[in-house]
């Protein structure tokens, strides 16, 4: 029995009302599925294309199908869309929010937040969403307008135009009904009821991103920092803001309005005129971006833009500037590398951006020597208890230092390492040869450090502090390095492979491609090298080397091994996976951004990348099961408060005779803490009844 949970501060009210059952697939130690979640940034890194506010619910899109909710802009949570399709744009449709996107996709959701895919019939990406009270309508590619009655039944609409569609807005200007979609080219279309359309008089050749009905008028934003404004649809105004860029979004209050856009933030307020909501000289700017989307909650307009950041402002008064604060603070340096160590991961990137965790989920920023801004560290290795991180005009950096996790326990009493309180370590700068090459691999053989970069290069040493420069039969980069007790391998641009069984006499290799070849490991008794154009080779004595069908061309740019399968990952977000390294298979992931580096610890796989991506999978399920408490609130409402790990996928069932069992929700453990809370809204329709956990692979 439980008496109280200071966790949720559910009170004395809370009670154990029944232990996990665990499913025989858990229990024959079946593989989990590969679930990504974001480690960095957070909550997530996804863009945020469209974002509106329904209900008392903020909804967001953006890549690969992602979708999250949150009912005070400061907690997301992560829905699952049906689809890996972008999704484009948002509406609220009688009580049901809807998002379009890539390739006729249309997501829906009813009032308890569960999301259905449809996919209409077409290829063309639908951009831009708009609603009436008794029409939902959908734009995009080759002049594509579909419109629907009750947002299941779409039809194509027949225009007598091809041009393509980025937006679309519902407007009443005189109380009459009026459509106005937008695009390339300084298009423009009307209609009174969604259905007939008709190409509106040009008033520009710039291509429009946005169209919205705002404070009684269409406003309209594109390319060249163009805002236009117009009463009726039909006869526009151009809009004098001072913004250059290209601008995606606009939204507005009763008294201010904003145009977001690349690099591009103006607000406007009576006859104060538009202001640089960007420059250095405000008080609180906000900070320079990518800016996709836009809205006014009612009392702060909210930006979103790219990898998932959201930047909230407040208004203007006679007293005060407008002010800006980000609601993350994560670090969005493009990250090259990763490695894991016995303690921790390390992942390294631009700006001398050193991250460390001991699970992969919590990161902490490292302190390390001071060097040029524009420094980019490349590569990490290293062995037990010496890390080094390389990079550019040669920087080499050493860390010596203990990793302190703190041990914690979860509300099922295991020991957990989710919570971190430090992660101590002391970096130095060594100086490398002269002149200094770009560095990029690291590697260990026995007691050697090696490294490889530009123009050739190749480093060795015992120490870390004192490098050897070795003679090589190449001037290309090499960018990656590994090592087997039976020797070394480099592998670089121009199809660049070296070996070596000393690290002082290299030999070139016939690798049978002139594509960079990015990076090899010696994982499970096989040399794999990945690179340029979905290259894959393997060998197994570095002599002879073997293409494998990988089935991209994207670059892949990392290859590892969790003790059962291979995963490579690559630009626009690729992964795939292999048992054997020669057949492989395409694994969705949750962003397109690039990922350029991937590890595993043997229960986590972890993959870095562009704008600060981390994203993390469990690849072991839960030895233990969830446990919970249950506070039965009023008749129509749970509070369970559940203890486990941290990413622990499992379901909630019912039964009132312990016999017949209802399939309930699937949820997940996500925060750090290994706890969650979670409302049921199902009516409590018996005075007896039972819950069980299911973990699910």
């Amino acid at each position: 029995m439980l008496n109280t949970c200071a966790k949720c501060n559910l009170g004395q009210l809370c009670r154990f009302i029944f232990t996990m059952f665990i499913s025989s697939a858990c229990l024959h130690g079946v593989e989990p599925l590969i679930r990504w979640r974001w480690s960095n940034p957070m909550p997530h890194g996804n863009n945020v294309v469209d974002l509106i506010l329904a209900n008392g619910i903020y909804f967001q899109v953006g890549d690969r199908g992602q979708i999250y909710t949150s009912t005070d802009n400061q907690t997301w949570t992560p829905r699952e869309s049906g689809t890996r399709k972008a999704l484009r744009s948002l509406c609220f449709f009688r009580d049901r929010s809807f998002a379009s996107g890539e390739e006729g996709a249309i997501v829906s959701a009813d009032s308890k937040l569960k999301f259905a895919f449809t996919q209409l019939n077409t290829g063309d990406w639908l951009e831009g969403l708009a609603c009436s009270s008794d029409t939902i309508v959908a734009v995009g590619d080759n002049a594509a307008i579909y419109s629907s009655s009750d947002g299941t039944n779409w039809q194509r609409q027949a225009v007598a135009f091809t041009d393509w569609l980025r937006s679309v807005a519902f407007g009443m200007p005189g109380n009459k009904p009026a459509f106005v979609a937008v695009g390339e080219q300084g298009f423009v279309a009307t209609s009174s009821n969604g259905l007939q359309w008709q190409r509106g008089s040009a008033f520009t050749t710039v291509d429009l991103n946005r169209v919205a009905w705002l404070r009684g008028q269409f406003w309209v934003v594109g390319d060249q920092g163009t805002v236009y404004t117009s009463s009726d649809g039909q006869r526009w105004t151009k809009v004098l803001t001072g913004a250059t860029g290209p601008l995606n979004s606009i939204a507005a209050s009763p008294g201010s309005m904003i145009v977001a856009g690349d690099k591009e933030l103006r607000l406007h307020q009576g006859a104060s005129g538009w202001s640089d909501e960007l420059s250095t000289f405000k008080l609180s700017p906000a900070p320079g971006a990518t800016y996709l989307s836009a809205l006014h909650n009612g009392t702060n307009f909210i930006v979103g833009g790219r990898s998932g950041l959201l930047v909230e402002g407040r208004e203007p008064n006679s007293a005060s500037q407008s002010s800006w604060i980000s609601l993350d603070a994560s670090p969005r340096e493009w990250l090259w590398g990763i490695k894991s160590f016995p303690a921790a991961f390390i992942a390294v990137g631009d700006q001398r951006r050193i991250l460390t965790s001991i699970n992969g989920i919590a990161w902490t920023a490292e302190t390390v020597p001071a060097g040029a801004n524009e420094d980019v560290l490349l590569g990490i290795g290293g062995r037990t208890n010496l890390a080094i991180a390389v990079g550019t005009s040669g920087t080499i950096l050493l860390s010596h230092g203990e990793l302190l996790p703190v041990v914690s326990t979860n509300l099922n009493g295991t020991i957990s390492t989710n919570l971190i309180d430090s992660l101590g370590l002391d970096w130095e700068q060594v100086s490398p040869p002269q002149p200094p090459q770009d560095l990029q691999g690291v590697a260990t053989f026995g007691d050697l450090l090696v490294l490889s970069g530009s123009t050739g290069t190749i480093l060795t040493s015992n120490d870390g502090q004192t490098w050897k420069k070795q003679l090589t039969p190449t001037t290309s980069f090499l960018s990656g390095v590994d090592a087997s007790p039976a020797g070394l391998v480099v592998v670089g641009r121009d199809g660049t492979i070296l070996t070596s069984a000393n690290a002082n006499l290299w030999q070139k290799r016939v690798s049978n491609t002139t594509n960079w070849i990015y990076r090899v490991r010696s994982l499970n008794g096989k040399w794999i090298a990945v690179g340029e154009g979905g290259v894959l080779l393997t060998s197994t004595d570095t002599v002879s080397w073997k293409a494998q069908s990988s089935g991209t061309k994207s670059w892949l740019n990392d290859v590892c091994w969790d003790g059962s399968t291979f995963f490579a990952v690559g630009t626009q977000g690729t992964v795939l996976r292999s048992s054997d390294a020669v057949t492989w298979t395409n694994t969705d992931a949750i962003t397109g951004k690039s990922l350029t580096g991937v590890a595993t610890d043997g229960f986590r796989l972890v993959t870095v990348g562009v704008e600060g991506v981390i994203l993390r999978s469990r690849i072991r399920t839960p030895i233990f099961p969830v446990v919970f408490v249950r506070h039965p609130t009023n008749s129509t409402q749970n509070m369970f408060l559940f203890g486990g790990e941290t990413d622990q996928h499992f379901r909630l069932d019912r039964s009132v005779d312990l016999q017949n069992w209802s399939t309930g929700p699937e949820l997940d453990i996500l925060d750090p803490s290994g706890t969650l809370i979670y409302e049921d809204t199902s009516p409590n329709e018996f005075d007896r009844q039972f819950f069980r956990g299911v973990t699910i692979p």
